[in-house]
């Protein structure tokens, strides 16, 4: 049987592991999957994407990638975490060997869908600044966050920014709030309209 151990790791399974590996950066990540419904490796490949160099992701390369994972999450992910959350429910001691049993799997389907957003996007790593690569990550996750018609909230746009600062430690606080305050997908940044407005527009 395949094992996580058994598939060697690659650069974006690394990224992920250490990032996730802070224990309020894995709170914030897990709260803003729960409010927006985002996928995490997805939102931590754009950052990792920018991070190493290949420049931003454009929006039919953001749509493809949301599209490869879609079936994989239907058909694996999301029935593994719906088994082991029924099973848990019956918090019975002589189910724990299977619940773990599927917990590990789930971890396993979890790497393999970061092995197949590896796979997906070839590019080369340009030669970027600290500052061009924090634009592109900014502009990566704002594209993803558009292709999900997401609007954040400003507790949203918190938890970015802290997300933001824990990969760019070395930037301005103040740049990546100036950054994240006035991003197209942010709520308050979003046009307004009057009811007259919405007529003309009708």
């Amino acid at each position: 049987m395949t094992s996580i151990v058994n598939i060697p790791d690659q650069p974006l399974n690394i990224f992920i592991r250490e990032t996730l590996s802070t224990q309020e950066i894995n709170a914030t990540l897990l709260e803003l999957k729960e409010r927006l419904q985002l996928n995490i490796n997805i939102l931590l490949f754009c950052c990792w994407f920018a991070i190493t160099g290949k420049k931003q992701l454009t929006k039919k390369e953001t749509q493809e990638t949301i599209a490869a994972l879609e079936s994989w999450n239907e058909r694996i992910l999301k029935p593994l975490k719906k088994l082991r959350s029924t099973i848990e429910q019956h918090n019975s001691a002589k189910l724990n060997s299977i619940v773990n049993k599927i917990s590990t799997n789930e971890k396993l389907a979890d790497k393999i869908e970061q092995l197949i957003l590896t796979d997906r996007m070839i590019r080369p790593e340009y030669r970027r600044s600290l500052q061009q690569k924090f634009n592109d990550v900014c502009r990566n996750i704002a594209t993803y966050c558009k292709e999900l018609q997401i609007t954040m909230t400003p507790e949203d746009t918190e938890a970015m920014k802290k997300l933001v600062l824990h990969l760019f430690p070395d930037i301005n606080p103040e740049h990546v709030k100036e950054t994240w305050d006035t991003s197209p997908v942010t709520q308050n940044n979003k046009p307004q309209y009057n009811q007259p407005e919405i007529d003309e527009l009708l």
